[in-house]
């Protein structure tokens, strides 16, 4: 992300753009702990449970999703597959996660 951001203020290129490909959520230390079960590649994950809020943000959504909820792009209702990639920061325990 910040490649990109030093990308877009290059002496050639004065704008900045949104960065959609990863959103981020901080969440506090009272955030309840949800259990995932992971189908693809469980050994490279963390075990969980994860503090997931319901609102979290993921990968593309909103601006790359033709219009799609949160709560359909979160579990892709129009079965359109990939990743739904997000980081999640817990400033409270110096945690972070990537999901994805």
């Amino acid at each position: 992300m910040v490649t990109q951001v030093f990308n877009d203020l290059a002496s050639t290129r004065r704008t900045l753009r949104p960065f959609q490909e990863m959103n981020f959520v901080i969440v506090p230390n009272s955030q309840a702990l949800v259990p995932i079960n992971f189908v693809d590649y469980p050994d490279e994950s963390d075990p969980s449970p994860y503090p997931i809020p319901a609102n979290m943000a993921v990968e593309l959504w909103p601006g790359q999703t033709q219009g799609q909820t949160l709560y359909d792009w979160q579990r892709d209702a129009n079965a359109w597959g990939g990743d739904r990639h997000a980081i999640i920061l817990q400033p409270g325990t110096g945690k972070l996660w990537e999901r994805n």
